[in-house]
């Protein structure tokens, strides 16, 4: 069963880079299979709220009738006896119900007010996806091909947003057949599949949830996907890493000081939106609690390297 998946991997790998199936193109198919699952889809927030407002009333007044004889008698017995129980529980039932309901209502209107404030503050951004960047920067780069020359090469190694800069370029051509990327833009996506590089169109945390573990023979996190996100985001993705990392592989992780969104108009927006970055003292916290230990290396006066270990 495992060489079959690797045979498909690589055949998979193949059709990436010849443009039959472009990454967001896989993507999309993707999403189409997870629309067939039996749950939830996640449509209009107004629309979704709209049902749970008009579903949520509980009525204790439940049918008696019945077509045996006898049993109607019995249901209308036993609902007297307990219907002074029913309509004081259903009562507190509804109440909190009407009560969490509009907490979601008002939650609702907070977050149209804020995309509405993104808007005003950078209309040409979508929230679709990742937006602003870090600055490049060479000497990161260099270090962790540095760090990943010590790997054995013999599992693949993950770049995250490898639309950023040429890390990924300079990986495949040192290991063509196992360094991949990730890329939350379709567009940025397709083109890098263009270029020869071996990407898949997903967010961040999507893809490690579907990666097996060990799987990976070394990480490269980064990118503003990661590191304007919740706090909750962040542990999740550690938590991802330390499950898919084989032993003694690597995980690298380039992140900035809080001080670099003073430079960038679109990453104060995407901050405020969604959280910004954190210092490394914080980060190295995060890290201890998935399980690793983290060595910083500091690259310049906001750019840092800090190194997983299990």
């Amino acid at each position: 069963m495992e060489d079959l998946r690797e045979r498909l991997e690589r055949e998979m790998v193949k059709l990436r880079r010849s443009g039959v199936i472009p990454p967001s193109l896989e993507a999309r198919m993707g999403e189409v299979m997870n629309e067939l699952k039996p749950r939830l889809r996640f449509d209009s927030i107004k629309d979704r709220l709209f049902n749970l407002e008009a579903t949520s009333y509980i009525d204790t007044a439940v049918p008696t009738s019945s077509q045996k004889p006898g049993v109607t008698y019995l249901k209308r017995t036993i609902k007297a006896g307990i219907g002074w129980y029913l309509t004081y529980l259903t009562q507190q039932i509804n109440n909190f119900t009407f009560e969490t309901v509009g907490l979601l209502n008002a939650l609702e209107l907070r977050l149209s007010e804020q995309e509405e404030r993104l808007d005003r503050i950078a209309p040409h951004l979508s929230l679709g996806h990742s937006f602003g960047q870090f600055p490049a920067n060479f000497l990161t780069q260099e270090t962790v091909l540095d760090q990943l020359a010590q790997c054995s090469f013999e599992r693949p190694i993950l770049v995250a947003a490898a639309d950023e800069d040429l890390l990924l370029a300079t990986l495949t051509s040192k290991t063509p057949d196992l360094a991949y990327g990730q890329i939350e833009d379709p567009v940025l996506a397709d083109r890098a599949a263009a270029e020869g590089l071996d990407v898949r169109n997903s967010s961040l945390l999507w893809h490690l949830e579907h990666c097996g573990k060990d799987s990976l023979g070394g990480v490269v996190l980064r990118g503003v996907e990661l590191e304007c996100s919740p706090i909750w985001f962040k542990r999740a993705v550690l938590a991802e890493i330390e499950r898919v990392l084989a032993p003694g592989a690597p995980g690298l992780l380039i992140h900035h000081e809080p001080t670099i969104l003073a430079s960038s108009r679109e990453l104060n927006a995407m901050a405020a939106l969604r959280g910004g970055p954190i210092t490394t003292p914080a980060w190295a916290v995060l890290a201890h609690e998935a399980g690793f230990r983290a060595t910083t290396q500091t690259i310049d006066v906001d750019t840092l390297v800090t190194r997983l270990d299990r």
